[in-house]
């Protein structure tokens, strides 16, 4: 038995990027060199969060139930490093309302990993052999997982993420503070109602692909 599992976003921004004003900028990877990209750039009051090790912007999706938090370390490699659930919890709670000028660029990724490794460490070894029973499926045993695979695709331009088109909203110019997404960062998709987190993953190059 195989099992797939695939999980895809389609959500356009509640305040879109305006595409004309998209251009290219530099992007600095981890290794120090550069690379040009489509950055994406706005006035908006977003909530946002500071500290001595990150700067972090959350980017509500059209309806406010979703949002994306983009979090911008000044040491990528140190933070990841001790990257947790309870980190991300920390910066979500210190985040605030707040007026920044945003730019950030416009990215697309695919990712697709071979799950039996990390499910058989984290304590179902058996279900990948002779000691799974999986006869409430079938009836009958002998049946046992032969491998789990997870793909995730995710695509960031001006509209949201995988969005068709774009909601309407006006446009408030900011005098606070800019965020200036140049460096690898990471990102966060989470249901805040539930707040539960849906996406988390990392760019180190937004033309990677």
């Amino acid at each position: 038995m195989v099992l797939v599992n695939a999980i895809a976003l389609d959500a356009p921004w509640e305040f879109p990027f305006d595409p004309n004003r998209t251009s290219m900028g530099p992007f600095t990877r981890q290794d120090g060199s550069s690379v040009d990209v489509d950055m994406m750039h706005y006035d908006e009051f977003l909530p946002t969060a500071f500290s001595g090790s990150y700067q972090a912007v959350e980017l509500p999706y059209g309806g406010g139930a979703l949002s994306m938090v983009v979090i911008v370390p000044n040491d990528f490699d140190d933070f990841e490093s001790t990257l947790t659930a309870d980190v991300v919890d920390e910066v979500v709670e210190s985040i605030s309302d707040g007026g920044i000028h945003l730019s950030m660029p416009k990215w697309s990724a695919r990712t697709k990993v071979t799950l039996n490794e990390v499910l058989t460490e984290l304590g179902m070894p058996s279900a990948f052999g002779g000691g799974a029973d999986f006869s409430g499926m079938t009836g009958s045993p002998g049946l046992f997982l032969d491998r789990v695979e997870h793909e995730a695709f995710i695509e960031v331009d001006e509209a949201g993420t995988r969005a068709a088109a774009a909601t309407g909203a006006s446009m408030a110019m900011s005098h606070g503070p800019t965020i200036i997404v140049d460096r690898p960062f990471l990102y966060v998709i989470r249901d805040k109602n539930a707040g539960t987190t849906l996406f988390i993953g990392r760019v180190l190059d937004p033309t990677a692909g």
